[in-house]
């Protein structure tokens, strides 16, 4: 039975940067906890911010915020990292150098910033609905700092490279989205946060759900059983994750929860296993001319309404063949082996598909 579910917001839950949420999801996690089953939003953003985006709910839920530098449940700080003055002041020095990139100093209250580009206000302020201090120097200010971030608006891949090689040996540095590289203590992250939710609740990692789509969520999904990346999410990602849902702005996360909720805690599992829907969703061109499937969940749905089958041998390939009304006799392994309508499976098994 999953107890604990815990998804990231933007790109996976929501749009990067936005505040709109589909409300359908507060009844559900309401729902999922009657079931015995807990939630936790986990994010680059404040705590202040997601406790807004979620205030229908907010003493129903768990909070991991500031990429894991700090979780909280029902106002109860389960666990917090502060990052070493010194590196601190010297990582902000080296912000402010950086063209085109702006600096984002993170407490446990309030968020820091010392430019009034409007564009970049108006995003903290009316996108991620954060608690902010405009000030002159962030380093005369008497804080405890958790998180330090670089915002850059055209994206942070030209840069991303030789500031995490230049700074990963004084922090844990992670690129949050495409805008955003995040600077944590080493024992701030997504995964050891939810670990430490784990282990205060005593849940297993088999009884753990997660929820991601970047470079940030993967100590997350290496922290659960059930994994999900969203079909949006970043390739290593992908790879990572057990599962693909829908994408964010399809209500992926949404989808796969509804379907636990229905399945009473338990796992739905789809009609064909992973090993055939992903084999599907990564060869469907060698049949189609066009994709037929984006989701592990619409290959699931296609696959049963073309009534697909899994052998284990050619041999059984074949006689399928051969009871469906064509003359293999002719066709040698090899042969078989390529025809349009069969699907190697990385077990040594067959999928067949007649589109």
């Amino acid at each position: 039975m999953i107890k604990l579910v815990a998804s990231d917001i933007d790109g996976t839950l929501l749009v990067e940067g936005s505040d709109k949420i589909n409300e359908e999801i507060f009844d559900v996690i309401l729902k999922l906890k009657d079931q015995g089953t807990l939630f936790a939003a986990a994010s680059g953003r404040q705590y202040a911010s997601i406790r807004r985006l979620f205030a229908p709910i907010e003493n129903e839920m768990i909070f991991v915020s500031e990429n894991g530098s700090n979780v909280v449940c029902r106002g109860y700080e389960m666990s917090s990292t502060v990052l070493n003055r010194q590196d601190a002041e010297e990582l902000i020095r080296f912000i402010r150098t950086q063209p085109g990139c702006y600096l984002t100093a993170s407490t446990r209250g309030p968020m820091y910033i010392e430019d009034d580009d409007a564009d970049f206000l108006k995003l903290l302020t009316e996108g991620y609905h954060n608690d902010m201090r405009l000030v002159q120097d962030v380093l005369k200010e008497e804080i405890e700092i958790i998180k330090i971030s670089i915002y850059k608006s055209t994206g942070v891949q030209d840069i991303a490279e030789g500031v995490i090689a230049q700074w990963k040996d004084r922090f844990h540095v992670t690129i949050a989205g495409e805008p955003w590289i995040d600077f944590m203590d080493f024992d701030a992250d997504k995964g050891k946060a939810l670990q430490t939710i784990q282990q205060t609740l005593r849940i297993s990692r088999e009884e753990t759900m997660v929820f991601g789509d970047n470079n940030n969520d993967l100590g997350m999904i290496a922290s659960a059983e059930e994994s999900y990346a969203v079909a949006n999410a970043q390739p290593k990602v992908l790879e990572a994750a057990k599962h693909i849902a829908d994408e964010n702005v399809n209500d992926g996360v949404l989808k796969v929860l509804k379907t636990l909720l229905d399945s009473k805690g338990g796992i739905q599992m789809y009609k064909y296993d992973d090993a055939c829907l992903k084999a599907f969703l990564e060869k469907q061109l060698q049949l189609f001319d066009e994709k037929v499937a984006e989701t592990l969940e619409e290959a699931d749905e296609f696959l049963d309404d073309v009534m697909a089958v899994t052998v284990n041998t050619l041999e059984e390939v074949r006689d399928y063949f051969e009871e469906a009304g064509m003359d293999t006799s002719d066709m040698s392994g090899d042969e078989l082996e390529e025809a349009s309508e069969v699907f190697h499976l990385p077990d040594g098994r067959y999928l067949i598909v007649e589109g």
